[in-house]
């Protein structure tokens, strides 16, 4: 493995979010604090026990804030890489597929890590986050990071423009995040509709990070983690394979 090839491309690619911090890092947390904000508001304001929803939502705001944002770096960065014509320098580098994935995906996890961080530090502004499993934490954080970071590279690789980058992002990730138990139960669904969301794998995702930190969950453990688990490796495998090959990204 080719160290130092990987460590700076991916210095490269975490410096290029670093730089605009208060667009990649600061935005995301303020979205995240205005819904806890109207969230604990409107509950307080039923008669219903906020701190107990905040407990729940808190989780569920940063995983969300994990998987958006590993999800925009790499989108984001092959993009811009197709724009001024880097990424025919980027495949002529001394690394391999997986070396190359490896860097992107890594800076992504770290991005959505850091906002996820934030965003439990500014919960505790509302209530006490309790940490029930930190490994189990870690171990989503890095799986849910990884998947979406994954998921990022496969489709800079595939478009050409921020167009196409917005539609996949706001009609197809952003629905699944907020019906994946982001801001409520899944349990709470009444009907057929409840049955119809369990299909989506970001349920299973989101009821296992949450898990880390409520020591609850709705859908079984061994589910969850085989869920996410099996989307972070084919997504992950993709990823090596279009640098590896080249697809979409030669032409």
């Amino acid at each position: 493995m080719n160290t130092r090839g990987v460590w700076t491309l991916f210095n490269k690619e975490t410096a290029r979010f670093r730089e605009v911090w208060s667009q990649t890092l600061a935005a995301p947390v303020v979205s995240n604090l205005l819904f806890l904000t109207i969230f604990g508001t409107v509950f307080a304001a039923g008669g219903n026990d906020s701190g107990a929803y905040l407990h729940s939502l808190i989780p569920g705001l940063a995983a969300m804030g994990i998987m958006m944002n590993a999800f925009q770096n790499p989108l984001g960065s092959l993009i811009v890489a197709k724009y001024t014509n880097i990424i025919s320098e980027l495949m002529t580098i001394p690394l391999k597929g997986w070396e190359i994935a490896l860097a992107y995906i890594s800076a992504g996890v770290f991005r959505g890590m850091l906002v996820g961080v934030i965003t439990i530090a500014v919960g505790f502004f509302f209530v006490h986050v309790g940490f029930a499993h930190v490994l189990m934490i870690l171990l989503f954080s890095v799986l849910l990071g990884g998947t979406f970071a994954s998921l990022g590279t496969i489709f800079g690789a595939i478009f050409h423009d921020f167009d196409q980058m917005s539609m996949v992002q706001n009609f197809i990730i952003t629905p699944l995040i907020y019906l994946g138990g982001v801001f409520f139960p899944v349990s709470a669904i009444p009907g057929l509709a409840g049955q119809i969301a369990k299909f989506n794998p970001l349920y299973y995702m989101i009821d296992g990070f949450r898990y880390g930190f409520t020591g609850t969950h709705e859908a079984p453990l061994i589910l969850s983690f085989v869920v996410t688990g099996l989307f972070f490796v084919i997504s992950y495998s993709i990823a090596s394979w279009i640098f590896q090959t080249g697809y979409r990204l030669k032409t």
